[in-house]
């Protein structure tokens, strides 16, 4: 009889147990089967919405820009092809093809040097007769996309405006070695771009924002003013600005008006990051200062932006950090302040204070602007430059 008990509860729990893997082994079986298409794509985007209605009380996202990305997604999918399904054309020029996306143009017929080229981002032309050149842009270059096999009659170039933050596998030469032709910051690129935040010679030297060292101490006095002006708001890339800025803050005040130790607001209408930055009304703020941070995101040579350009033509004196040899570039030998140059932020601060109390020698450091260009490897750069940054 006591036998017969314990069979009877030895079975109750294999019972048990065999219901338990078969619950188990049946969610893990749905879960290796499931596909998104089970699942639809708004579904999903409602589900979340209901999940977190209590803490998001506005939402990004409506409906039509989720559809939007959609047809975004199945465009790209389709070869950037045009929308409304139009066909290839069969152009008999040679034909230059964005394989990453950069001017969303499906095909046009355009002047080529002395003659006509077929520019497109369609893949589908991809095995044209006529497909002679895939054009990159740095920023979405990718090893694991790209137009492979590689044809022998088929160039490679590639565009990059940007400092290798945006795209590290750059910094490497058998990547770049992979293109018969590069545009790039670096002078030794094909078709260097070195200056391309300078819009012209003519730009850079002209008065209209130019303040006295009167005005300027005036705006130190009445409005508060630092004697530095710092304005970032892409914080702590590789360069590791910010911190050099925290440390010089300890020494020598500093107004920073971005979004990166920022202790001053910009005014609303040119608090916008891309959009304000070339308004006059910022070019007016930055004016009033003695001296602008030009420090970069990265440090390498000839990477120049417009952080250093714009102290230069608004009359205040630029303390750059970026690029080792931007002395190149400089329209004098005596125009701005190397960081290079000084031993720490504490040696930095007390010559901008020596500066600051003694108009002749910080004069010297605008005297460029009356007196004219005197770097000839800057003027022969620009002269020489058969290209405008606002071309289209």
């Amino acid at each position: 009889m006591a036998r017969r008990k314990l069979w009877k509860g030895c079975y109750f729990k294999i019972l048990v147990c065999a219901t338990v893997v078969f619950i188990f082994w049946t969610v893990v079986g749905y879960l290796f089967t499931f596909h998104d298409e089970d699942f639809p794509e708004d579904v999903m985007y409602d589900v979340f919405i209901d999940e977190t209605r209590e803490d998001h009380k506005h939402i990004p996202l409506d409906q039509e820009i989720m559809e939007e990305l959609r047809k975004l997604d199945l465009k790209r999918q389709n070869g950037g092809g045009s929308e409304d399904g139009l066909p290839l054309q069969d152009p008999s020029d040679p034909i230059i093809m964005w394989w990453t996306e950069f001017t969303r143009e499906p095909g046009i017929t355009r002047d080529c040097g002395d003659n006509s080229c077929f520019f497109t981002n369609n893949r589908k032309y991809r095995d044209h007769k006529n497909m002679k050149v895939f054009m990159f842009y740095g920023t979405d270059f990718s090893p694991d996309d790209l137009p492979l096999p590689r044809a022998d009659n088929h160039e490679w170039a590639l565009f990059h405006e940007e400092s290798p933050k945006n795209n590290y596998i750059l910094c490497h030469e058998p990547v770049i070695s992979l293109f018969n032709y590069t545009s790039t910051f670096r002078r030794e690129s094909h078709f260097p771009i070195s200056t391309q935040h300078l819009l012209s010679l003519d730009w850079l030297l002209q008065s209209t924002y130019t303040k006295t060292v009167a005005e300027k101490n005036r705006y130190q006095e009445e409005e508060g003013l630092a004697l530095i002006v710092y304005v970032q708001s892409d914080c702590d890339p590789p360069s590791d600005r910010d911190e050099y800025v925290k440390q010089l803050m300890k020494h020598i005040s500093v107004d920073s008006y971005g979004g990166c130790l920022n202790n001053r607001k910009l005014p609303q209408q040119i608090a916008a990051p891309l959009e304000g930055m070339a308004h006059k009304e910022f070019f007016e703020l930055l004016s009033r200062y003695k001296f602008a941070l030009a420090m970069e995101n990265a440090v390498c040579n000839d990477y120049m932006t417009e952080k250093m350009w714009r102290p230069l033509m608004v009359g205040a004196v630029p303390i750059i950090f970026g690029s080792s040899k931007v002395k190149d570039f400089l329209p004098s030998n005596k125009s701005a302040l190397l960081l290079q140059e000084f031993k720490s932020p504490e040696h930095l601060a007390m010559v901008i204070k020596n500066l600051n109390e003694n108009e002749v020698e910080y004069e010297k450091l605008r005297k460029w602007k009356t007196s004219g260009i005197s770097n000839t490897f800057l003027f022969d750069t620009m002269s020489s430059r058969t290209w405008a940054p606002d071309d289209e």
